[in-house]
């Protein structure tokens, strides 16, 4: 039998559970932003570098870019732009909303953090990098959102996978305690409501 504070860590876990899955495609979003406008500053960056004289042998021209990089970094303060995020990046919200405040006070933090960690860099290099991000977002973010979504699941068609979005309605949290399974709903279900649309 659960004592009290175990049963009030399972109520905790659960709601945990229920609300990353009902916040999933949010949290992935922010993934998503993280790391393209990362990676969209570094192409930038790499542009900037191949900008003039460049020698004509490849193995020539990819090491003077190499050097121009290196030192477009150091001048602009951004060697470990993405890593530095990593290390810093919050894991809960601000005090007065921890857990549904998360995602909103993530994405306000990192673009905190991108804006200050540009400032020593042109516009040219931010107006780049924005450029590339926004093509980025048009055609990337919701293939990836869609391939990447907890929301599915996998039905087997010949020699293939066919991947189908699960409705929210059927979407459970699985609970195991003393050798059972438990399916715990994540949206509470207005059984005469559902009776009657049938019935409709």
């Amino acid at each position: 039998m659960l004592a009290l504070s175990d049963v009030d860590a399972v109520a905790a876990w659960v709601y945990a559970a229920i609300h990353t899955i009902v916040h999933f495609d949010e949290l992935l979003e922010n993934e998503w932003h993280e790391r393209a406008a990362v990676r969209c500053v570094d192409l930038a960056l790499e542009e900037l570098a191949a900008v003039g004289r460049l020698p004509r042998k490849a193995d020539e021209r990819a090491r003077v870019v190499a050097e121009r990089l290196l030192a477009l970094r150091a001048e602009y303060r951004i060697e470990r732009l993405g890593p530095e995020w990593t290390a810093r990046r919050p894991f809960a919200g601000p005090d007065a909303d921890p857990i549904d405040g998360y995602v909103a006070a993530r994405r306000r933090a990192f673009d905190a953090y991108l804006a200050v960690r540009l400032e020593a860099a042109p516009p040219e290099l931010r107006m780049r990098a924005r450029a590339r991000y926004d093509e980025w977002r048009g055609r990337s973010l919701e293939p990836y959102l869609a391939q990447m979504t907890i929301a599915k699941t996998l039905y087997a068609e010949g020699f293939c996978e066919r991947r189908e979005a699960l409705s929210s309605e059927t979407l459970c949290v699985a609970l195991h305690v003393g050798g059972v399974y438990h399916l715990i709903d994540i949206w509470e279900r207005d059984e005469r409501r559902l009776f009657s649309d049938h019935a409709a």
